[in-house]
């Protein structure tokens, strides 16, 4: 895992890498290559309507610079606080009918052209900047506002069914696009602050027709959400429905909690934390860098796939958006952030904290989500091949200690990693993996992330057998492989398959290729070895893919080794392990459940 900044750069997007969709176990994102994508947004909510075209080049090349590849943006002007007109003096709507947009007869990209530059052609410019720089643009089609004080009232069914085909029609074949909607708002009651007189229905089956509109006529399947009011999910209103492909988790400040409710929902959808508090508030609470970072870094370590980062100066581009808003310093430990993640494949973390698990990297040191307002709290999570994990401490303490045995019994590699000031980890030490290690806080550092990683997968015991489970005898790294077939003390429960024409991901030599690309396969695969004598064994296990993602399990011994590993696209393969089991009764036992698994080959050595 390497985090230094000089070595790990987060991958460059363009418009081939959208659109982003849900993985096949709705876990985590992936750009239309099927490469892992972590949302990081930034939220300058009033840029299509509040900026001229120079003003928004500049917001942008600044935001793609530092990192961002999500911006959260609102459609149309936001009336409680600007106003029905864009900069160019334009509305969205003819009499403010969202059945009837304004639109002239002919398109342009020139707000010079007063006559023909309307306000939907500036919309559509800002989605396309955006997407030359590869960003994404998660749209607020109609944000109703606190209380319901904006576009709400207008929404009515028909009107909202009338909107979103227009949407559909006009941008759903831009790849870049996820949409949002709502608003600050729960659909059902919250019209505190609809004005006197106007409509203040529920706007469930409005929200359900827009959604649907756009759906039905977008030529491009794109994410879809709902943002609703603080301390409320998109899930809470509209979990059961298809078109709400993502759940947004809105949160205060202990993101964490909200994060991980969404995560545990029965209802699987990748969670993304929308918005916590900003930057450079003026009332309560006013957060300094320590804790704005730390919204993010929670988020992510709850089961999160997404943060959006926010100023107050940067969401309604006001007249400090530039002195104050964009060169502000918590932008970089957002920057930071992402970079931290692009150095590993945090896309198989999943939290510690989730419902049903026991397993976690901490035994001590998590702290408590009632002391000073649950603000002291850490996270943790693991990896699901059980190759790395994270935890994050926003507060200085004297209490943590590792279960070493969390990464599967091999050896642990601890660091420490500073996310206030980044560069390399510093090292902590190397440790059998069993039993526990209490730590000191590194000094300098007012918050910290822990990083624990498998210090090696080169085997240290005696080989005992290695099989190649699909195909021939081969040497490998040296080491003599035997075939499945005629294999004395050996039993295999599952189909074989073999296709060594699929490219492998990532490339390796041809030995271990051949024996990766011969396996066998099925939802309950098993590998039972015989005549192996009473002690201590290392196991690892090949596993590939050839053609959609499953999801399986590994026991081994009966011991759940391997939990939800996800297997990927096809031609990815992985070594996993080791595992350290103890074989008393003369056999030993590897066994698959879940999803299809590919077993191509098997290693025991004697400890």
């Amino acid at each position: 895992m390497d985090t230094s900044e000089a070595a790990v750069a987060a991958h460059a997007l363009t418009l081939a890498d959208y659109p982003i969709r849900a993985s096949t176990n709705q876990r985590h994102l992936v750009t239309a290559t099927g490469a892992p994508f972590t949302y990081l947004a930034d939220t300058p909510w009033g840029l299509a309507s509040r900026l001229s075209q120079a003003d928004v080049l500049e917001y942008l090349d600044d935001r793609q610079a530092k990192g961002f590849n999500t911006l959260q943006m609102m459609l149309l002007p936001m009336p409680s606080e600007w106003g029905t007109k864009n900069f160019y003096g334009d509305s969205p709507f003819n009499n403010m009918n969202p059945a009837s947009p304004a639109i002239t007869s002919v398109a342009t990209t020139n707000p010079a052209d007063a006559s023909g530059y309307d306000y939907w052609d500036h919309v559509e410019w800002v989605i396309d900047q955006a997407g030359q720089r590869g960003i994404q643009v998660a749209a607020a089609v109609s944000w109703y506002g606190y209380g319901g004080r904006d576009w709400r009232p207008y929404m009515t069914t028909s009107a909202a069914t009338a909107y979103g085909t227009f949407l559909g029609k006009r941008f759903g074949g831009k790849p870049h696009l996820f949409w949002i909607l709502g608003g600050d708002n729960d659909p059902v009651g919250d019209v505190a602050s609809v004005p006197a007189g106007m409509d203040t229905s529920d706007r469930v089956e409005a929200t359900n027709a827009m959604a649907n509109a756009i759906l039905a006529n977008e030529s491009i399947r794109h994410l879809m959400s709902y943002h609703a009011k603080r301390r409320n999910s998109s899930a809470r209103f509209f979990e059961s429905q298809t078109w709400h492909t993502v759940h947004f988790a809105y949160s205060p400040e202990t993101t964490y909690s909200y994060v991980l409710t969404d995560y545990n929902r029965a209802t699987v959808r990748p969670v993304v934390m929308p918005e916590s508090y900003y930057d450079a508030r003026t009332g309560s609470p006013i957060l300094d860098r320590r804790r704005l970072r730390a919204q993010a870094w929670w988020s992510f370590l709850s089961g999160g796939v997404g943060f959006a980062y926010g100023h107050e100066n940067v969401w309604d581009l006001d007249s400090a958006w530039k002195t104050t808003g964009l060169p502000a310093v918590s932008a970089t430990d957002i920057q930071r952030l992402g970079t931290f993640l692009a150095g590993s494949p945090t896309h198989l973390l999943r939290p510690d904290h989730r419902a049903g698990n026991t397993a976690k990297l901490l035994t001590s040191g998590y702290g408590s989500t009632t002391t000073n307002g649950g603000l002291d709290y850490a996270v943790s999570a693991t990896a699901s091949d059980a190759s790395f994990a994270l935890a994050y401490f926003p507060t200085t303490r004297s209490d943590i200690v590792v279960n070493l045995a969390a990464l599967g019994g091999a050896s642990v590699k601890l660091s420490w990693w500073n996310p206030g000031v980044g560069g390399a980890k510093t090292l902590i030490g190397t440790y059998a993996g069993s039993g526990t290690r209490a730590l000191t806080w590194p000094s300098g550092s007012s918050d910290a992330v822990l990083v624990a990683e498998r210090a090696s997968t080169t085997p240290s015991g005696t080989p005992f057998r290695l099989v190649n489970l699909g195909g021939p005898a081969l040497t490998i790294d040296g080491r003599s492989w035997e075939a499945s077939s005629g294999a004395p003390n050996l039993t295999l429960s599952g189909t074989r398959f073999e296709d060594q024409t699929i490219p492998l991901v990532p490339a390796t030599d041809a030995a271990r290729a051949q024996m990766i690309r011969s396996c066998i396969y099925g939802t309950t695969a098993a590998v039972t070895i015989g005549a192996v004598p009473s002690g201590s064994y290392d196991v690892y296990l090949y596993v590939w893919e050839d053609n959609a993602t499953k999801t399986f399990d590994v026991r081994v011994e009966g011991v759940l080794v391997q939990d939800d590993y996800v297997s990927g696209n096809p031609g990815q393969w992985k070594r996993l392990g080791p595992w350290t089991v103890s074989v008393m009764d003369g056999a030993l036992n590897l066994a698959t459940s879940g999803g299809t698994a590919n077993l191509s080959g098997i290693e025991v050595y004697h400890r």
